[in-house]
């Protein structure tokens, strides 16, 4: 699922400890820790939306996938960059306009 996935399990998993904390403090009305682990909150929330905004998902055939992960394994380059490179230049190909007609190649 990727390294985005990753840190947001991550994310979520502390943001829920830091939570039950977070109460744990209150009830025993420590609030010098409520505000400690409330700023920590706040943050882990923020980064839990940085983390989550960085990168759209990109579902792959199945041939496709265990073809990238070998390229990738084969060329030392990361599958998000291998993936990041073929997109942009099938997009590239298909933005280009077509070859004018009478042009080379053409009869």
């Amino acid at each position: 699922m990727g390294a985005v996935w990753t840190v947001r399990t991550l994310l979520i998993a502390s943001v829920a400890v830091t939570a039950v904390a977070m109460v744990d403090a209150t009830i025993s009305r420590s609030w010098d820790l409520v505000a400690v682990t409330g700023i920590a909150l706040g943050l882990q929330i923020a980064a839990l939306g940085g983390a989550t905004r960085r990168r759209h998902h990109v579902h792959l055939r199945a041939d496709l996938a265990v073809w990238v992960n070998d390229r990738a394994a084969v060329s030392g380059e990361t599958v998000e960059a291998l993936v990041d490179r073929a997109l942009s230049d099938f997009a590239s190909r298909v933005a280009a306009p077509p070859p004018l007609a009478g042009g080379p190649g053409r009869e």
